[in-house]
């Protein structure tokens, strides 16, 4: 990066999206530009960056017109620098988890390229998944090659992973539920032998009792008992 930086950045990730990307998602541009059509040429630097590239691996949101590079791979394998970038616009943070707002990742957006292979399409719609999945299957083999499978899932699904989320919440709830059940049983437990202790000692407590022992100390006897015996 030219320029100061955030010191121990996190990852980011790196996307290629249309330049319709943001329209479709409905994510403001805070400052600069959005893409325009000479940034789809070869050798174009622009870049669009979210906000959360700027704070947290910039250290600043004035981050427009800086400059930054991607590391590459050369053809044996080693690293090798990658081409340098420019940012001309910051939008908002996608994809915010409601449970996590403040661990957004950084993005960089790289303006796609005509011809280039495609690794997967958004749709937005008015209906439920269930409802277009079946057309937008069939839009999807009329302009792909012959053979080509066509898988269509949630954007929840496919940026977040919402099923593992869900067994991970399943699996929290299972052991929440068990956790209780051993803190009833294990209370109902204590409860039984105190009560037993109690009216095995009844003779015991009625003689302090009449003997003058102060309520308190017959009461503490009691539960110290317990409690030793729950330690």
């Amino acid at each position: 990066v030219d320029g100061p930086a955030a010191v121990d950045p996190p990852p980011a990730l790196v996307s290629t999206v249309d330049p319709s990307y943001f329209d479709v998602f409905q994510v403001p541009l805070l400052v600069g530009r959005s893409f325009e059509p000479g940034d789809q040429q070869e050798g174009a630097s622009a870049v669009i960056v979210n906000r959360a590239f700027a704070r947290r691996i910039l250290g600043t949101e004035q981050a427009l017109g800086r400059r930054f590079q991607l590391p590459g791979i050369a053809p044996e394998g080693g690293p090798v620098d990658g081409p340098t970038y420019e940012i001309v616009g910051i939008v908002e943070d996608m994809f915010v988890r409601e449970r996590q707002p403040d661990v957004t990742t950084p993005a960089v957006y790289r303006p796609h390229r005509p011809g280039l292979p495609v690794g997967m399409i958004t749709v937005r719609t008015r209906g439920t998944m269930e409802e277009i999945a079946s057309r937008v299957r069939e839009i999807a083999m009329d302009v792909l090659p012959a053979g080509s499978g066509v898988e269509i899932s949630p954007m929840a699904s496919a940026y977040f992973g919402a099923p593992q989320e869900d067994a991970r919440g399943l699996l929290v709830s299972i052991i929440s539920l068990i956790t209780l059940s051993v803190l009833l049983l294990a209370a109902a437990g204590i409860s039984a032998l105190m009560s037993f202790a109690v009216t095995q000692r009844q003779r015991d407590i009625g003689i302090r009792t009449a003997l003058g022992a102060p309520r308190g100390r017959i009461i503490a006897s009691i539960f110290s008992r317990a409690c030793r015996q729950v330690g």
